[in-house]
């Protein structure tokens, strides 16, 4: 009776312990109408393939993205999130490159975390603004 009192216990402990780590990593997202503003670079070129504002109700990046037909985005799932294969008719060459990035000088969380996360777990707010670079370098 005892080791199934202590293994309830740790089971219980377990699922709390999972909640919880659940509860404070959750980004925050902004409902209702916002502004971004999107930059779009083929960096190897010095080209700016796209620049512009949009209003959008989205919460995250990749639905975002999706919802903008002039953009041309096409997006994979990978192991941290969705993230860009291809943009204004440009696709990225997963192993020998170019490659799709993306950076926020002003975006919330990517400014807390050091670097703008995979494209479905990255909420957005009014007045971010995104630079999408296809480039062979890092």
């Amino acid at each position: 009776m005892k080791k199934l009192i202590i293994g309830l216990c740790t089971i219980l402990s377990i699922i709390i312990l999972v909640i919880g780590i659940n509860v404070l990593t959750e980004r925050e997202t902004t409902e209702g109408s916002k502004t971004i503003y999107v930059v779009v670079n083929q960096v190897d070129e010095g080209i700016v393939l796209y620049e512009g504002e949009f209003n959008t109700e989205s919460l995250y990046l990749s639905e975002f993205l999706l919802e903008q037909s002039e953009l041309k985005v096409k997006l994979e799932d990978g192991e941290w999130g969705a993230f860009v294969v291809e943009m204004c008719g440009k696709s990225q060459n997963a192993i020998s490159g170019p490659w799709w990035t993306y950076e926020s000088g002003n975006n919330e969380t990517c400014l807390t975390e050091g670097y703008c996360p995979g494209a479905s777990t990255l909420p957005i707010a009014d007045g971010d603004k995104f630079v999408f670079n296809l480039s062979s370098s890092y």
